[in-house]
């Protein structure tokens, strides 16, 4: 399975990820990107990260949990460094997220994004 592999259904979380800074060069970018459709379809994946979700991940992607949050991880160091206007309004402090932290945040900004346009 290559890492550019998506489904229509994908296109509207790697489309939030670019506008929170998000790029296509970093392997935690596809991470995140399946962990965050796994977790828009069960929500309660998010409960766990650690133990749920990034074992999934590694999983399909055929790595390890550590590689998979290890590239999230520099994901995230890029979309902080990055500060888009949408970053910035979802996490405004000069804190970095955490992993854990990133998802839940990030599913709940598509889904308002999704209702938004929706609406339209």
């Amino acid at each position: 399975m290559t890492l550019l592999e998506q489904s229509p259904a994908s296109a509207s979380v790697y489309g939030a990820l670019r506008k929170l800074g998000g790029s296509e060069r970093t392997v935690g970018y596809y991470y995140a990107a399946y962990g965050i459709q796994l977790a828009l379809e069960q929500p309660q994946r998010m409960v766990l990260v650690t133990k749920w979700l990034q074992p999934d991940i590694a999983k399909k992607y055929e790595t390890t949990s550590a590689a998979v949050e290890r590239g999230i991880r520099l994901l995230i160091h890029h979309m902080w460094k990055a500060q888009t206007p949408d970053w910035q309004a979802l996490f405004p402090n000069d804190r970095r997220p955490t992993v854990s932290e990133l998802f839940p945040v990030v599913v709940d900004f598509i889904r308002k994004c999704s209702i938004t346009a929706s609406q339209l």
